[in-house]
């Protein structure tokens, strides 16, 4: 009939439901009435609808279907009541308990009136009363016209006499030019007079009040203050346009307000003490004050004194003298005749060499007798006994006495006694007998190398050598070398066991893969293989290619092989043989290795599918596992598995359930129920 339906399917009891009225079947099978929001759920006529909305909550949008939709509280179209819309005037708006208000303003927006009703209604990128921030008036001290520009204050231009020295738009023309003497006229004009009591700006140029002690003013300029210290001043010494000007004075001077000078011009000297009447006196030409104040020529030896460009002179020296000082002031100081550092003339210094005393007369040098070991060779006395015996070649001992050269050496001569002065480079004279010379070579005599006496000794592992005068090493013993280059340790390297030089110097060893290398009778080998690893293969050359530790080849132990376990894969792991994995339905569910992977986990119970996976399905006589999967053998009585899975069991009581009451899928109509496996 119309407004019913069967929805329980089940078509022995009809069209049970009336869907005009069943909040469960409002219209149609399983239409469900749930409202959103409302206080409780209708179904009218097929529709669904509800009594009343929950407080905060409406239907704005005319639609009973889906409850009180909208939040009244929170909706910013509908706050408070429906259709009431919070405005979006430069900002985001906000609902909160059901009052507009707003959440956030654009950028150069601001709510300036505190009401939400007009949004963020002041521009306080350019508003003159709110520049930037509410209540920020503009109003720039002594400037033309207050200006907002991007929220910022500034002005239009700056009253006569003022400006903007702080770069502070906001404050205006802040500084008088008038009369800060820290910006007198413009800005950044600080007003310093030198040497003034006191800075002062008048109509904006920089003054001063007065000079201070001993400073005037005296190029009438105020800005520059008191430009001249009166103490001082040359052009102005004492007052303003007294100029100092001493005569013959290099350069004038003012001390404390009075004329003087720093130096006389040359040639001349203040010699009356008087420095008023500058530098009086020419020292060029005075003979009282020839050079300096005082000084008057008075040479000796000479015939009339003289003062030339500031020193003493005389005209011509007496017979016999001479100025060999090269100072005119003192005359002709030099008798030439007797004086043995000037004889016969200046500069002549009698000294014979080797020779008792020196002596001039008439203006010729001599000596009286020759020093021992010295002699005349040359017959000449000016140079005196300019020969010594004691070492002379050509008169060893005595005038005329020739020293021949020895074998590899050069002749000497020794106390008057000819000899060898030194062997040649490489030789010497290792037995003292000058009579065949320098003997030996030392540079390859192992009993005399370098030197006569030292002997070489024997390096380690090797023979004694002399090289270039330097011990060193002569063959090295057999198995052995001199790597290093270095001969005062001998042989060094044993070529039979060093890895860095196995058989020859140079010859490294390389290390083989996974163990250490040897060097064996000159020969690289292999020592010994790294923890883990093993020469499985007996080569050498590949070193230790076989990880003992996961090698089921060679497991612990070269040779050591893992057996395959029953149902599964073998492992080896840190060296111990194990069960890398089982086959397809089977577990090692014992956790014992040595029988394998022991359990079918296609039909065990206990281990169905998986190892501790126990099947234990409800209300069921006997737990199966087919093919991995739990079941039962039967159900217990008055229960049933209505949702086709096994694995859960029994799972519905077939007495009291509505949906399959006294079997799988017979459901009581609406209103009714199951009992003892019968609708009522």
């Amino acid at each position: 009939n119309s407004g019913y339906a069967s929805c329980d399917s089940n078509n022995a009891n009809g069209c049970e439901t009336n869907t005009n009225t069943s909040l469960s079947n409002c219209g149609a099978c399983g239409t469900v009435c749930s409202p959103q929001n409302a206080a409780a759920a209708t179904c009218t006529a097929g529709a669904c609808g509800y009594t009343t909305c929950n407080s905060g909550y409406a239907s704005c949008d005319s639609n009973n279907a889906n409850g009180c939709e909208t939040n009244k509280n929170t909706n910013v179209n509908h706050c408070g009541a429906c259709g009431n819309a919070c405005s979006t005037n430069h900002a985001t708006p906000s609902c909160t308990a059901g009052v507009c208000g707003i959440a956030s303003c654009e950028a150069g927006w601001a709510d300036c009136d505190g009401l939400a009703s007009n949004g963020c209604e002041v521009n306080v990128a350019t508003s003159l009363s709110n520049c930037g921030t509410c209540g920020n008036t503009c109003s720039p001290q002594n400037a033309g016209a207050a200006t907002c520009t991007a929220g910022a204050c500034g002005y239009t231009t700056c009253n006569s006499g003022y400006a903007s020295c702080d770069s502070n738009n906001a404050n205006g023309c802040e500084t008088n030019k008038n009369t800060n003497t820290s910006n007198c006229g413009s800005c950044g004009n600080v007003c310093s007079p030198q040497n003034a009591a006191a800075a002062t700006c008048t109509a904006g140029a920089c003054g001063y009040t007065t000079c201070n002690s001993g400073y005037a003013s005296c190029d009438s300029n105020n800005v520059n203050g008191c430009e001249i210290n009166l103490n001082t001043s040359t052009s102005n010494c004492g007052s303003c346009g007294t100029t100092c000007s001493p005569q013959n004075a290099g350069a004038a001077t003012c001390s404390s307000g009075t004329c003087g000078y720093t130096t006389c011009n040359s040639g001349y000297a203040s010699c009356d003490g008087n420095t008023a009447n500058g530098c009086e006196t020419n020292t060029n030409t005075s003979l009282s004050h020839c050079g300096t104040c005082g000084n008057t020529c008075s040479p000796q030896n000479a015939a009339a004194a003289t003062c030339t460009a500031g020193s003493c002179g005389y005209t011509t020296c007496n017979s016999g003298y001479a100025n060999c000082d090269s100072n005119n002031a003192n005359g002709c100081e030099t008798n030439k005749n007797t004086s043995t550092s000037n004889c016969g003339s200046c500069g002549n210094v009698c000294s014979p060499q080797n020779a008792a005393a020196a002596t001039c007369t008439a203006g010729a040098c001599g000596y009286t007798t020759c020093n021992s070991g010295y002699a005349s060779c040359d017959s000449n006395n000016v140079n005196g006994c300019e020969t010594n015996t004691n070492t002379s070649l050509s008169n060893c001992g005595s005038c005329g006495t020739v020293c021949t050269t020895p074998a590899n050496g050069t002749a000497g001569c020794s106390s008057g006694t000819c000899g060898i002065a030194s062997c040649n480079s490489g030789y010497g004279n290792c037995d003292a007998n000058t009579a065949n010379g320098c003997e030996t070579n030392l540079n390859t005599t192992v009993a005399h190398c370098g030197a006569c006496g030292i002997t070489c000794s024997a390096p380690p592992n090797a023979t004694a050598g002399c090289s270039g005068g330097v011990c060193g090493i002569g063959t090295c013993n057999s198995g052995w070398a001199d790597c290093d280059g270095d001969p005062s340790n001998g042989c060094e390297v044993n070529l039979n066991t060093s890895t860095t030089h196995c058989g020859a110097c140079g010859t490294t060893c390389s290390t083989p893969s996974n163990g250490s290398a040897v060097c064996s009778s000159g020969t690289c080998g292999l020592g010994s293989c790294n923890s883990g690893y093993g020469n499985c293969d007996a080569n050498a050359a590949n070193g230790c290619e076989t990880n003992i530790n996961t090698s089921v080849s060679n497991c612990g132990a070269c040779g050591t092989v893992c057996s395959t376990p029953a149902n599964g894969t073998a492992s080896c792991s840190s060296g111990t043989c194990g069960i890398a994995s089982c086959n397809s339905g089977f577990g090692n569910c014992d956790a014992n290795t040595t029988n394998g992977c022991e359990t079918n986990t296609m039909n065990s119970p206990n281990n169905c599918g998986a190892c501790g996976n126990v099947c234990s399905p409800q209300n069921a006589g006997a737990a199966t596992c087919t093919a991995s999967t739990c079941g039962y053998t039967v159900c217990n009585s008055g229960y049933a598995s209505c949702d086709g899975n096994t694995a859960n069991g029994c799972e519905v009581n077939l007495s009291n359930n509505v949906n399959h009451c006294g079997t799988c899928g017979n459901a009581c109509a609406g209103g009714q129920f199951c009992s003892s496996g019968t609708c009522f």
